[in-house]
Protein backbone atom coordinates (compact mmCIF):
# COMPACT_ATOMS: atom_id res chain seq x y z
CA UNK A 1 0.00 0.00 0.00
CA UNK A 2 0.95 3.67 -0.92
CA UNK A 3 -0.48 6.53 0.84
CA UNK A 4 -0.90 9.91 -0.60
CA UNK A 5 2.03 11.50 -2.94
CA UNK A 6 4.43 8.85 -2.82
CA UNK A 7 4.72 5.70 -4.98
CA UNK A 8 7.75 3.38 -5.88
CA UNK A 9 7.70 2.68 -9.30
CA UNK A 10 10.52 0.01 -8.47
CA UNK A 11 8.32 -1.46 -5.68
CA UNK A 12 5.68 -1.27 -7.38
CA UNK A 13 6.31 -3.26 -10.34
CA UNK A 14 8.19 -5.88 -8.80
CA UNK A 15 5.45 -6.65 -6.13
CA UNK A 16 2.61 -7.06 -8.86
CA UNK A 17 5.06 -9.41 -11.14
CA UNK A 18 5.41 -11.64 -8.05
CA UNK A 19 1.13 -11.43 -8.25
CA UNK A 20 1.01 -9.56 -4.95
CA UNK A 21 -1.85 -6.03 -5.04
CA UNK A 22 -0.81 -3.23 -4.81
CA UNK A 23 -2.74 -0.24 -3.98
CA UNK A 24 -2.65 3.77 -3.27
CA UNK A 25 -4.98 5.11 -0.80
CA UNK A 26 -5.31 8.95 0.07
CA UNK A 27 -4.04 9.64 -3.56
CA UNK A 28 -3.29 12.80 -4.54
CA UNK A 29 -1.27 14.35 -7.24
CA UNK A 30 -0.82 18.69 -6.87
CA UNK A 31 -2.02 20.24 -10.23
CA UNK A 32 2.05 21.58 -10.05
CA UNK A 33 3.51 18.58 -8.84
CA UNK A 34 7.11 17.84 -11.50
CA UNK A 35 5.42 14.31 -11.59
CA UNK A 36 2.86 15.61 -14.42
CA UNK A 37 5.86 16.61 -16.78
CA UNK A 38 8.37 14.91 -18.82
CA UNK A 39 10.77 12.62 -18.09
CA UNK A 40 9.35 12.15 -14.52
CA UNK A 41 6.31 11.06 -15.88
CA UNK A 42 7.71 8.64 -18.33
CA UNK A 43 10.24 7.32 -15.64
CA UNK A 44 6.86 6.62 -13.34
CA UNK A 45 4.52 5.18 -15.61
CA UNK A 46 4.95 1.39 -15.05
CA UNK A 47 4.80 1.95 -11.58
CA UNK A 48 1.26 3.53 -11.33
CA UNK A 49 -0.05 1.40 -14.00
CA UNK A 50 0.91 -1.17 -11.66
CA UNK A 51 -1.94 -0.70 -8.98
CA UNK A 52 -4.14 -3.04 -8.52
CA UNK A 53 -6.40 0.06 -7.12
CA UNK A 54 -6.55 3.75 -6.24
CA UNK A 55 -8.40 5.65 -4.16
CA UNK A 56 -8.38 9.39 -4.97
CA UNK A 57 -9.24 12.32 -2.53
CA UNK A 58 -10.97 13.90 -5.47
CA UNK A 59 -11.87 14.05 -9.25
CA UNK A 60 -9.41 16.19 -10.32
CA UNK A 61 -6.97 14.04 -8.31
CA UNK A 62 -8.23 11.25 -10.44
CA UNK A 63 -7.99 12.93 -13.55
CA UNK A 64 -4.35 13.05 -12.97
CA UNK A 65 -3.83 9.66 -12.12
CA UNK A 66 -5.29 8.25 -14.76
CA UNK A 67 -2.29 10.88 -16.60
CA UNK A 68 0.27 9.21 -14.29
CA UNK A 69 -0.39 5.85 -15.85
CA UNK A 70 -3.16 4.34 -13.43
CA UNK A 71 -6.01 2.32 -15.13
CA UNK A 72 -9.38 4.42 -15.34
CA UNK A 73 -10.99 0.80 -13.80
CA UNK A 74 -8.86 1.10 -11.15
CA UNK A 75 -9.81 4.57 -9.73
CA UNK A 76 -12.71 5.55 -7.57
CA UNK A 77 -12.72 9.04 -5.11
CA UNK A 78 -12.67 8.48 -1.73
CA UNK A 79 -12.13 11.45 -0.40
CA UNK A 80 -9.22 12.66 1.89
CA UNK A 81 -8.87 10.71 5.52
CA UNK A 82 -7.40 14.06 7.02
CA UNK A 83 -10.87 15.24 7.31
CA UNK A 84 -11.70 12.66 9.52
CA UNK A 85 -8.57 12.54 11.58
CA UNK A 86 -8.68 16.41 12.68
CA UNK A 87 -12.61 16.41 13.39
CA UNK A 88 -11.42 12.93 16.02
CA UNK A 89 -8.48 15.25 17.18
CA UNK A 90 -11.28 17.80 17.95
CA UNK A 91 -13.73 15.47 19.25
CA UNK A 92 -10.83 13.53 21.88
CA UNK A 93 -9.93 17.28 22.98
CA UNK A 94 -11.26 17.45 26.50
CA UNK A 95 -13.10 21.11 27.35
CA UNK A 96 -10.47 21.58 29.89
CA UNK A 97 -7.46 20.58 28.02
CA UNK A 98 -4.98 23.11 29.03
CA UNK A 99 -3.67 23.87 25.73
CA UNK A 100 -6.92 25.46 25.23
CA UNK A 101 -6.56 27.95 27.68
CA UNK A 102 -3.87 29.72 25.55
CA UNK A 103 -5.86 32.03 23.75
CA UNK A 104 -9.48 31.35 25.33
CA UNK A 105 -11.70 33.97 26.18
CA UNK A 106 -9.75 36.57 24.54
CA UNK A 107 -9.51 37.98 20.82
CA UNK A 108 -6.76 35.74 20.20
CA UNK A 109 -4.81 34.80 16.73
CA UNK A 110 -3.42 30.87 16.96
CA UNK A 111 -0.18 31.50 14.06
CA UNK A 112 0.72 28.11 13.43
CA UNK A 113 3.63 26.88 11.62
CA UNK A 114 5.22 29.49 10.64
CA UNK A 115 8.37 29.89 8.60
CA UNK A 116 10.96 33.63 9.11
CA UNK A 117 8.55 35.11 6.14
CA UNK A 118 5.50 34.30 7.65
CA UNK A 119 6.40 35.72 11.24
CA UNK A 120 7.35 39.19 9.57
CA UNK A 121 4.04 39.25 8.28
CA UNK A 122 2.13 38.74 11.35
CA UNK A 123 4.44 40.48 13.63
CA UNK A 124 3.99 43.46 11.45
CA UNK A 125 -0.06 43.01 11.14
CA UNK A 126 0.02 42.55 14.90
CA UNK A 127 1.65 45.93 15.56
CA UNK A 128 -1.04 47.50 13.54
CA UNK A 129 -3.90 45.53 15.14
CA UNK A 130 -3.09 46.51 18.30
CA UNK A 131 -3.05 50.47 18.20
CA UNK A 132 -7.17 50.10 17.94
CA UNK A 133 -7.29 46.57 19.89
CA UNK A 134 -5.31 46.63 22.95
CA UNK A 135 -6.82 43.95 23.74
CA UNK A 136 -5.47 41.67 20.82
CA UNK A 137 -3.34 38.34 21.65
CA UNK A 138 -1.11 36.47 19.72
CA UNK A 139 -0.10 32.73 20.19
CA UNK A 140 2.66 32.08 17.67
CA UNK A 141 3.74 28.79 17.16
CA UNK A 142 6.80 28.38 14.70
CA UNK A 143 7.64 24.95 13.14
CA UNK A 144 10.80 24.80 14.20
CA UNK A 145 11.23 26.67 17.57
CA UNK A 146 14.70 26.46 17.77
CA UNK A 147 16.36 29.03 20.35
CA UNK A 148 17.90 30.96 17.23
CA UNK A 149 14.62 31.12 15.64
CA UNK A 150 12.48 32.13 18.67
CA UNK A 151 15.47 34.78 19.99
CA UNK A 152 14.90 36.29 15.57
CA UNK A 153 10.85 36.34 16.33
CA UNK A 154 11.94 38.66 20.13
CA UNK A 155 14.44 40.70 18.42
CA UNK A 156 11.38 41.34 15.72
CA UNK A 157 8.87 42.16 18.29
CA UNK A 158 10.87 44.59 20.30
CA UNK A 159 11.71 46.39 16.68
CA UNK A 160 7.95 46.90 16.21
CA UNK A 161 7.15 47.66 19.75
CA UNK A 162 5.21 44.99 20.36
CA UNK A 163 4.41 43.08 23.88
CA UNK A 164 7.58 41.25 25.01
CA UNK A 165 6.81 37.48 24.09
CA UNK A 166 6.37 35.27 26.78
CA UNK A 167 7.87 31.60 25.90
CA UNK A 168 5.25 28.71 26.97
CA UNK A 169 8.11 27.18 28.79
CA UNK A 170 7.62 30.13 31.00
CA UNK A 171 4.30 31.26 31.23
CA UNK A 172 1.96 31.38 34.11
CA UNK A 173 -1.28 32.24 32.44
CA UNK A 174 -2.20 34.24 29.32
CA UNK A 175 -0.46 36.57 28.04
CA UNK A 176 -0.27 39.40 24.85
CA UNK A 177 2.43 37.45 23.09
CA UNK A 178 2.34 33.58 23.52
CA UNK A 179 6.04 32.33 21.72
CA UNK A 180 5.61 28.22 21.70
CA UNK A 181 8.80 27.32 22.35
CA UNK A 182 8.07 22.95 21.82
CA UNK A 183 6.89 21.03 19.54
CA UNK A 184 3.25 19.10 19.44
CA UNK A 185 -0.19 20.37 20.44
CA UNK A 186 -0.78 23.02 17.43
CA UNK A 187 -3.83 21.33 16.60
CA UNK A 188 -5.59 21.57 19.93
CA UNK A 189 -4.08 24.92 20.88
CA UNK A 190 -6.16 26.26 17.38
CA UNK A 191 -8.90 25.66 19.66
CA UNK A 192 -8.73 28.49 22.18
CA UNK A 193 -8.26 31.10 19.14
CA UNK A 194 -11.21 33.64 17.47
CA UNK A 195 -8.67 33.29 14.01
CA UNK A 196 -6.18 31.50 12.54
CA UNK A 197 -2.90 31.71 10.60
CA UNK A 198 -1.49 29.11 8.95
CA UNK A 199 2.45 28.97 7.95
CA UNK A 200 3.95 28.30 4.57
CA UNK A 201 2.49 30.34 2.26
CA UNK A 202 5.28 32.45 1.29
CA UNK A 203 7.62 29.96 1.17
CA UNK A 204 8.93 27.45 -0.66
CA UNK A 205 8.12 24.41 1.97
CA UNK A 206 4.10 24.35 1.28
CA UNK A 207 1.40 25.52 3.01
CA UNK A 208 0.90 23.70 6.21
CA UNK A 209 -2.69 22.50 7.53
CA UNK A 210 -5.40 24.50 7.23
CA UNK A 211 -8.03 21.76 7.93
CA UNK A 212 -6.88 21.77 12.12
CA UNK A 213 -8.00 25.03 12.71
CA UNK A 214 -11.38 24.79 10.27
CA UNK A 215 -11.96 21.68 12.54
CA UNK A 216 -12.19 23.72 15.39
CA UNK A 217 -14.72 26.27 13.36
CA UNK A 218 -12.46 29.44 13.30
CA UNK A 219 -11.70 31.66 10.23
CA UNK A 220 -8.52 31.22 8.54
CA UNK A 221 -5.74 33.14 6.70
CA UNK A 222 -2.56 32.19 4.94
CA UNK A 223 0.11 33.16 2.51
CA UNK A 224 -0.07 33.26 -1.33
CA UNK A 225 1.26 30.78 -2.43
CA UNK A 226 -1.33 27.46 -1.52
CA UNK A 227 -1.93 26.18 -4.89
CA UNK A 228 -0.67 23.13 -4.00
CA UNK A 229 -3.46 22.71 -1.06
CA UNK A 230 -6.50 21.08 -1.92
CA UNK A 231 -7.84 22.28 1.51
CA UNK A 232 -6.74 25.62 1.11
CA UNK A 233 -8.98 26.30 -1.90
CA UNK A 234 -12.33 24.59 -0.38
CA UNK A 235 -12.15 27.16 2.59
CA UNK A 236 -11.88 30.20 -0.09
CA UNK A 237 -14.33 28.66 -1.94
CA UNK A 238 -16.13 28.28 0.88
CA UNK A 239 -15.95 31.98 2.52
CA UNK A 240 -14.01 31.04 5.26
CA UNK A 241 -10.52 31.54 4.49
CA UNK A 242 -8.24 34.74 2.85
CA UNK A 243 -5.10 34.33 0.80
CA UNK A 244 -2.87 37.34 1.20
CA UNK A 245 -0.95 39.08 -1.69
CA UNK A 246 2.51 38.66 -1.49
CA UNK A 247 4.64 40.81 1.02
CA UNK A 248 5.88 43.22 -1.74
CA UNK A 249 2.26 43.66 -2.29
CA UNK A 250 1.05 44.64 1.51
CA UNK A 251 0.44 41.38 2.91
CA UNK A 252 0.54 43.34 6.13
CA UNK A 253 -1.49 45.53 5.76
CA UNK A 254 -3.87 42.90 4.70
CA UNK A 255 -3.80 40.79 7.35
CA UNK A 256 -4.11 43.33 9.37
CA UNK A 257 -7.38 44.53 8.38
CA UNK A 258 -8.87 40.96 7.97
CA UNK A 259 -7.93 40.82 11.62
CA UNK A 260 -9.49 43.78 12.62
CA UNK A 261 -12.64 42.86 10.80
CA UNK A 262 -12.89 39.32 12.52
CA UNK A 263 -12.53 41.09 15.93
CA UNK A 264 -14.84 44.04 14.92
CA UNK A 265 -17.62 41.92 13.33
CA UNK A 266 -18.21 38.49 15.60
CA UNK A 267 -21.06 37.91 13.37
CA UNK A 268 -18.93 37.52 10.09
CA UNK A 269 -16.20 35.87 11.98
CA UNK A 270 -18.55 33.14 13.30
CA UNK A 271 -19.98 32.79 10.35
CA UNK A 272 -16.95 32.55 8.20
CA UNK A 273 -15.81 30.00 11.06
CA UNK A 274 -18.63 28.09 10.47
CA UNK A 275 -18.55 27.74 6.56
CA UNK A 276 -14.80 26.25 7.63
CA UNK A 277 -16.35 23.69 10.03
CA UNK A 278 -18.94 22.70 7.46
CA UNK A 279 -15.90 22.20 5.00
CA UNK A 280 -14.36 19.41 7.33
CA UNK A 281 -17.58 18.25 8.21
CA UNK A 282 -18.26 17.73 4.38
CA UNK A 283 -14.89 15.37 3.78
CA UNK A 284 -16.06 13.31 6.37
CA UNK A 285 -16.38 9.68 6.16
CA UNK A 286 -13.41 9.14 3.51
CA UNK A 287 -11.40 7.28 6.19
CA UNK A 288 -13.91 4.63 6.49
CA UNK A 289 -13.45 4.67 2.62
CA UNK A 290 -10.14 4.03 2.12
CA UNK A 291 -9.98 1.45 4.56
CA UNK A 292 -12.72 -0.88 2.76
CA UNK A 293 -10.15 -0.17 -0.08
CA UNK A 294 -7.28 -2.15 1.77
CA UNK A 295 -9.89 -4.40 2.84
CA UNK A 296 -10.68 -5.26 -0.91
CA UNK A 297 -7.06 -6.15 -1.55
CA UNK A 298 -6.38 -8.04 1.44
CA UNK A 299 -9.11 -10.29 1.55
CA UNK A 300 -10.43 -10.30 -2.17
CA UNK A 301 -14.19 -12.00 -2.15
CA UNK A 302 -13.61 -13.88 -5.29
Amino acid sequence: MFVKLDLWPELATRASSRGIPVGLVAGTVSPVSGRTRWPARALQRPGYAALSAAGAIAEDDARRLERLGVRSDRITVLGDPRFDSVAEIVAATAPDDPLLSWGRNAAAMIAGSTWPLDEAVVLEAFAVVRRDHRDARLVLVPHEPTDRHLDQVMATAARLGLPAPVRLSQASGPVPFLLVDRVGGLARLYGGGRMAYVGGGFGKAGLHSVLEPAAWGVPVAFGPWWSSSREAGLLLDAGAAVSLPPRSHGAGRVLAETWSRWLDDDGARSLAGRKALEVVQAGAGAADRNARLIEQLVLPTD
